[in-house]
């Protein structure tokens, strides 16, 4: 073999031990040792490398390509990878789209059904308030069907109050009345024991005279049938004719000149507005409305009674029986009764209407 030759033969194994020691590198496998000496048919050996310019061209090329292969492996593995996470992501984003989109249209569903009730509930409620008048038609035909309670007559006046009407008298009546005359004429002038004496001493001769209207024709009725009460049938029928007549049973029984005589009784005491004239009048316009509801009392059916006896009693705050006259009481604070409760039939019998009560320690605005 000629000298070129043989420089030929190292020239290319030169070239392939660096290119199997790169390829080892990447692949980490420990490359052979630069100082190793090849044998080519126990002919000659390398002790040194040597390349000429081909050599190195060709040598730039194979590693060109080889990295070229390996960069495209390596962007190809992760591509591919990050193509199956997007997948797997993918997957469970969907199902959650789709169970959001059930849940919507489930819910949309229901509101549908609930704007329906809606509107049915509507029309009913409008229906029922039609109803609602037209029983409160019949109810006021019915009670004056039972003003008619004996035939060939009308044994109650169409003016007369039922018990119920009666009860909301009572309420009106303390709170515009009692109260007015309160404010306006017994606290600039009066202490808490001049305003119990004022309110116990009109309740208490208003039904003395009341009472006493009525006393004469009831014990001539007990004479004449020999029975000790009237209670039962024949008192509500008496009743009864009484309620057909009562404006002008007012007119005899509540007569000016015995309101007068209570209107002294009381200014005599208490010396209201320097006993003048127009308190006086006051006064009488005060005990003949007082004196209206307590004759209504007596004559209705069930009669109400006013336990007025409790008047200036204290008693401890009930809110089931008392009512503030005025201010603020907690529930178990001691007060006054100062307008008395009414009860169905004795004072003893069901609460109509409740007591107004003032606190114990109330400061009267003079």
């Amino acid at each position: 073999m000629s000298t070129r030759a043989m420089h030929t033969a190292a020239n290319t194994k030169s070239i392939l031990s660096k290119i199997t020691s790169k390829t080892d590198e990447d692949l980490g496998q420990k490359p052979p040792n630069a100082s190793e000496k090849y044998d080519n048919n126990n002919t000659f050996q390398i002790d040194r490398l040597s390349i000429d310019t081909k050599g190195e061209k060709r040598q730039s090329s194979i590693l060109s390509q080889i990295e070229n292969l390996r960069n495209a492996r390596k962007n190809g593995i992760k591509i591919n990878t990050d193509e199956a996470e997007h997948s797997h992501d993918a997957n469970p984003s969907n199902e959650n789209n789709s169970t959001l989109r059930e849940e919507l249209n489930e819910t949309k569903s229901k509101l549908r059904t609930i704007t329906g009730k809606i509107g049915v509930l509507k029309k009913e409620k409008e229906t029922l308030n039609k109803e609602n008048k037209t029983l409160q038609e019949e109810v006021m035909s019915l009670q004056a069907s039972l003003r008619q309670m004996i035939p060939g007559f009308s044994n109650t006046g169409s003016s007369f109050p039922m018990f119920n009407e009666l009860v909301s008298n009572v309420s009106e009546f303390y709170k515009y009345d009692c109260e007015e005359v309160f404010f306006d004429l017994l606290c600039p002038e009066l202490n808490m024991k001049g305003i119990i004496f004022f309110y116990l001493t009109s309740f208490h001769r208003i039904s003395e005279l009341i009472q006493n209207y009525f006393a004469p024709a009831e014990n001539s009725l007990k004479k004449t049938a020999c029975m000790t009460n009237l209670d039962g049938p024949i008192m509500n029928v008496l009743r009864k004719s009484f309620q057909s007549t009562w404006k002008n049973i007012a007119k005899q029984c509540i007569q000016q000149s015995k309101l007068m005589e209570i209107t002294n009784e009381i200014q005599d005491h208490l010396k209201l507005g320097e006993v003048s004239k127009e308190t006086n009048e006051k006064i009488c316009e005060f005990l003949q409305k007082l004196g209206e509801l307590v004759l209504c009392f007596y004559i209705s059916d069930p009669p109400l009674v006013s336990n007025f006896k409790t008047i200036g009693s204290k008693v401890i705050y009930n809110p089931t029986k008392h009512e503030p006259l005025d201010g603020f009481i907690k529930n178990k604070d001691e007060c006054i009764v100062v307008l008395p409760s009414t009860h169905k039939n004795t004072m003893e019998g069901e609460l109509a209407s409740k007591a107004l009560v003032l606190q114990v320690d109330y400061e009267i605005p003079n």
